[in-house]
């Protein structure tokens, strides 16, 4: 009940946190919620539980520019080099990902990232901040740089408001986390492909998905529980055939591209754990689904108990180098987080 009168009052105190509640009804109100009151923070949470729910003009066709696009020159104008690696070339809507999604995703990566920053002072990020004609030498003819420029604006104008939770990165920090950030999104993609094909095979055929009977694929669910709070699942995948009497199945699916193939077995097993133990913590045990189009399934409270949480990651050079080492982190993992699969793909 206080944390009702505590909505009611952030909506009260501001005509935007009102509107953005208004457009997107239950969703938008938790996304506000989580972040105090600030829609800034809530919008990216929100874009991806419901894009379009935002508040913000829907994306009209053919838009996937990131931010400061509508300056540029036209398509036909600008460089090939300019435009690749852009924000708009990792949109995928087949696969659910808007622009939106794409932005918040990268805002959570960029505040998990490690490396140096700028201070949250406004006078240090007007002495340092960047110009778009004016790159570092490491960053002349980098595609990104814009994007870049374009972040740190953002970050500048969140820091004067005094809604930043971290200064920005500097422009190499920046530039790593964005090129691991691509090259996650690019597994993402093909996991999320792989799963839908799987699915279209008959069951005994299937691989990882032989525990459903008829199963409904779904991605960038906006799932809620207590602690983590509001959080997005990257595949939540739901039983839709007869259940004789039976709960519904749901599991989840987190995908990771993360380096262990240079780890020590101590390094890699207490990796592996951290990032199942977070899997389970955010997207395991019981849920609430925050997707209007799901109700129908779960019924109002959409309260779900996830049968098992598979957290995947990208194999190939990102491998642990060591069988052995391999096997027994697995083995460890799966007995310390108990409901956690790991897999390498």
């Amino acid at each position: 009940m206080e944390g009702l009168r505590e909505l009611v009052r952030e909506v009260r105190a501001s005509r935007e946190a009102g509107r953005f509640v208004a457009v997107g009804g239950a969703d938008a109100a938790l996304a506000l919620h989580e972040t105090g009151g600030d829609v800034a923070r809530a919008r990216p949470l929100m874009s991806r539980a419901k894009p379009g729910a935002t508040g913000s003009p829907p994306e009209k066709a053919g838009a996937g520019a990131g931010a400061g696009e509508a300056a540029r020159p036209s398509a036909t104008k600008a460089g090939a080099a300019e435009r690749q690696g852009t924000l708009a070339s990792l949109v995928d809507k087949e696969i659910g990902r808007t622009l939106d999604v794409v932005e918040a995703k990268l805002a959570a990566a960029e505040l998990e990232a490690t490396g140096p920053r700028l201070p949250k002072d406004v006078s240090v990020l007007e002495k340092h901040r960047p110009s778009l004609d004016a790159p570092p030498p490491e960053a002349r003819g980098n595609p990104r740089w814009r994007e870049y420029v374009d972040f740190y604006n953002r970050r500048f104008i969140e820091v004067e408001k005094g809604t930043a939770a971290e200064g920005p990165l500097k422009w190499e920090p920046y530039e790593r986390m964005r090129a691991w950030f691509a090259r996650g999104m690019a597994f993402e993609r093909d996991m999320v492909n792989l799963l839908k094909a799987d699915a279209e095979k008959p069951r005994a055929q299937r691989k990882f998905l032989r525990d459903f009977d008829k199963p409904r694929i779904e991605t960038q669910v906006g799932v809620r529980k207590p602690g983590p709070g509001l959080r997005y699942a990257d595949v939540l995948v739901i039983e839709e055939g007869e259940l004789g009497g039976r709960p519904r199945r749901v599991e989840t699916f987190s995908f990771k591209s993360r380096d262990l193939s240079g780890l020590k077995y101590e390094a890699l097993e207490a990796q592996m754990i951290e990032d199942a133990s977070e899997a389970l913590q955010k997207y395991g045990e019981r849920l609430d689904i925050r997707r209007d189009s799901l109700q129908r399934l779960f019924g109002e409270a959409g309260e779900v108990q996830v049968s098992r949480v598979r957290l995947i990651y990208e194999g190939g050079d990102l491998k642990p180098t060591n069988p052995d080492f391999l096997k027994s982190a697995v083995s460890e993992t799966k007995e310390k987080v108990p409901g956690v699969e790991v897999l390498f793909q």
